[in-house]
């Protein structure tokens, strides 16, 4: 036996190891009231016998001080291993293992005092013995940098205190971890804090969250079950589970459940859930709103990555309602009789489906519903209802993405984005709300290389007074016009905005009350597909070289008797934009449909002095359903110049014109 005298204080310091062997023992004082005697180890310290350091009924004791840049570890198979203090001071980089079965503190397992100093290091808390501990000296606890606590004992308890800790290395692999007893009482992760859950079951009486919302943090889930807000928070800066919105920081969950069990009661702020840090990956977990222990159906308010979304119904059905933009990394529930709120914010559902057994609720302005996984297909199914209109519905997965037949009403939405992937079951849509808002389809978008999104089968179109317009964006191949258009073949704006792409007419010809926008791309179209822009137009293109008609183009004409009107037609051909105009139109009020294209050769007539000879040709056709008034005129692009060509004044002139960049004047 080597026992500590119970006089003055000393230490012991063991430059090495300790080993208490089979049938020996070291001991504190007998006696006495002395605690500051410390047993300094440079190593580990293996006990096979007795290790007594908290001694006279637990009046005296020896604290036990971990030094040295090495690995070491606190363990060995003897029966008693009680102590009073330990501090662990090796450097960064090295851990202390804590692992004795006999291990106890003040002669105790359950409801211990704190004993733990850690200054540098890690303590790593393992092996299988029971136990439930304070271990940290002081409720509002600080793991300074440098440090790091790793719980990885299932039969383990870090016992709650009434404050808030703050923590910048934090791991639990097994066994519970409990923070605070109060509302409020939060877990902090300072500055360059890395908190890493890989099991066992974090629960905190208040908030998970970065002590500001620019704090870079690191969090890594890979399983455990991480329960926050167990008692409340009220906190109008933070959120219940707040990673922040650091553009250093770094979130990565592959596994386990992070539950939000109580709603925050604050009436502002990021109030539940917020995880808006620079670098996610999410490949697996799920963010649960509400379980068993929840009092009362409550709503969650959450913004920024979440990995699979389920929210609860017990004991009834609760609200998700987000605070700011949210994507889901894997797949979302409703569950019966609860609501997600998409409150004017855009839901993303980045992987998985989406099943509605409750309500999605879009009724805000803005609210936008996106699919936009990238390899497996996605669905919308469930038995739930949209019940107000959706402001955008995406489809952003080459993959594709089905709404579910079995889906009791159509999904309504003022506009629908078809980036990439086909949505199957298009019939399942409703576009337009039957008001003053324009219905729009979306083809392609910034930055698509491929092929742009499609319907599989005709939406439902219900526009009301606003009509229906098409966008065609940026994709990589050629485009023809397909389900996106209605059977009416009307539409109010059909616009194209793909530099260097085409979109061809298909299905007739194609009415354009209100424009037509070219901002890139060419529009093919022929002789019985084309488009035709409504005598109330308003968006008359003029064209570029990078976009225009490839083919006729026709524009409906009415006038007053006095008022002439001018029309441009932004025509080319064979590369080249060669557009038309014309001028001091006339046409009593009465409708005239006037169609212009530029082909490859004359179909007949004359070319008059001095045009008989110019070389290279270009030939425009220009046809029109009444005779014009003869003060109509022609001005003919052919590049750097221009050619102006004024009909006879028969009222009636059908006419091709040619020539080469040089101006002059001929009758038609």
């Amino acid at each position: 036996v080597l026992q500590f005298e119970a006089s003055a204080a000393r230490t012991l310091t063991v430059v090495s190891g300790v080993v208490v062997s089979t049938g020996a023992a070291l001991k504190g004082p007998a006696s006495g009231t002395q605690t500051a005697h410390v047993l300094s180890v440079g190593g580990s310290v293996t006990n096979l016998g007795t290790l007594d350091l908290s001694t006279s009924a637990d009046q005296a004791g020896v604290a036990l001080a971990f030094t040295g840049a090495g690995d070491a570890s606190l363990g060995g198979a003897g029966a008693v291993t009680d102590v009073r203090a330990i501090t662990v001071n090796k450097g960064a980089t090295a851990t202390l293992a804590l692992s004795a079965p006999g291990f106890t503190v003040r002669g105790q397992t359950a409801d211990t005092l704190g004993f733990l100093t850690l200054t540098s290091g890690t303590l790593r808390v393992t092996g299988t013995f029971a136990m439930s501990s304070r271990v940290f000296t002081t409720p509002a606890y600080t793991l300074p940098a440098g440090t790091t606590f790793w719980l990885d004992n299932p039969n383990f308890t870090v016992s709650g205190q009434a404050g808030s800790p703050t923590v910048r290395g934090l791991r639990i692999s097994a066994g519970s971890f409990r923070v605070g007893t109060l509302a409020d009482h939060s877990l902090q992760l300072a500055t360059g804090s890395q908190l890493t859950v890989e099991g066992g079951e974090p629960k905190v009486a208040g908030r998970l969250a970065a002590t500001s919302s620019g704090s870079t943090v690191t969090y890594v889930q890979t399983g455990g079950t991480v329960t926050v807000n167990t008692v409340g928070s009220s906190s109008t800066s933070q959120a219940g589970f707040d990673l922040g919105t650091g553009a250093s920081s770094s979130t990565s969950i592959s596994g386990g459940s992070i539950v939000i069990q109580r709603a925050s009661t604050a009436a502002s702020g990021p109030r539940d859930y917020r995880n808006s840090a620079g670098v996610q990956n999410a490949t697996g977990g799920t963010l649960q709103l509400g379980s068993p222990s929840t009092p009362a159906p409550s709503t969650y308010w959450i913004s920024g990555t979440a990995p699979s979304l389920v929210v609860g119904n017990v004991p009834g059905g609760h609200t998700a309602r987000l605070f700011d933009a949210t994507t889901v990394a894997g797949s979302t529930q409703i569950s019966s009789g609860a609501t997600l709120d998409l409150n004017g914010f855009r839901f993303a559902q980045s992987g998985g489906g989406l099943v509605n057994d409750g309500t999605l609720t879009a009724s805000a302005t803005s609210s936008d519903l996106a699919f936009q996984g990238s390899a497996a297909p996605q669905s919308y199914s469930g038995s739930g209802a949209i019940p107000s209109p959706v402001a955008n519905l995406s489809v952003d997965n080459p993959a594709g993405v089905t709404i579910s037949p079995a889906v009791a009403a159509n999904i309504v939405a003022r506009q629908v984005n078809l980036v990439r992937g086909v949505l199957g079951n298009s019939q399942k849509i409703t576009l337009g709300n039957a008001d003053a808002t324009p219905a729009i389809t979306q083809v392609g978008g910034a930055g698509v290389v491929g092929a742009g999104g499609s319907y599989d089968a005709s939406p439902v179109f219900n526009p009301g007074s606003g009509g229906i317009s098409v966008s065609y964006l940026q994709e990589g191949v050629a485009r023809t016009t397909g389900f996106e258009i209605p059977g009416s073949r009307q539409l109010r704006d059909l616009a194209l905005g793909n530099p260097g792409g085409t979109v061809s007419v298909s299905g007739g010809v194609l009415t354009l009350a209100h424009g037509l926008t070219l901002a890139g791309g060419l529009l093919e179209t022929t002789a019985t597909d084309l488009v035709q822009l409504g005598d109330t137009a308003s968006v008359i293109p003029t064209g570029s070289a990078q976009s225009y008609v490839d083919g006729p183009l026709a524009i409906a004409m009415r006038t007053p008797d006095t008022t002439a009107i001018s029309r441009t037609f932004a025509v080319g051909k064979y590369g080249a934009f060669r557009p038309l105009m014309l001028s001091g139109v006339l046409t009593g009020g009465v409708q005239q449909v006037v169609t212009a294209d530029v082909i490859a050769g004359p179909t007949g007539g004359t070319a008059l002095p001095p045009l008989q000879s110019l070389t290279p040709t270009r030939y425009w056709r220009l046809g029109n359903s009444a005779g014009l008034n003869a003060q109509a005129r022609v001005q003919l692009s052919f590049g750097a110049d221009d050619f102006v060509a004024q009909h006879h004044a028969n009222g009636n002139c059908a006419a091709d014109f040619l020539g080469r960049s040089r101006r002059g004047v001929a009758a038609g």
